[in-house]
């Protein structure tokens, strides 16, 4: 099915070289990047999501070590997943 994305030109270059480079269409390149990302992120889900139940679940036993490393992990992971967005 046809579908039409708005690249910023140094996307569409870095897309144009790969396929150049791989012999294979821009359609192409688009489609294995999107393969490639609906398999790190299955369902729709962050990875995030997907580490959720085991970030901050072991103990060290250790007093000294922050209780909100997950809390703050968390939030870098939103973070960073923003600023990808917003690009």
């Amino acid at each position: 099915m046809p579908m039409s994305v708005r690249l910023d030109p140094e996307t569409e270059a870095m897309i144009r070289r790969i396929a150049r480079a791989a012999g294979r269409s821009k359609s192409w390149v688009v489609r294995e990047a999107v393969a490639a990302y609906t398999a790190a992120v299955p369902s729709g889900r962050a990875p995030y999501d997907s580490l959720a139940p085991f970030i901050g679940a072991g103990g060290t036993g250790l007093p000294d070590l922050s209780g909100r490393t997950g809390e703050r992990f968390a939030d870098l992971v939103r973070t960073k997943a923003h600023a990808r967005r917003s690009r």
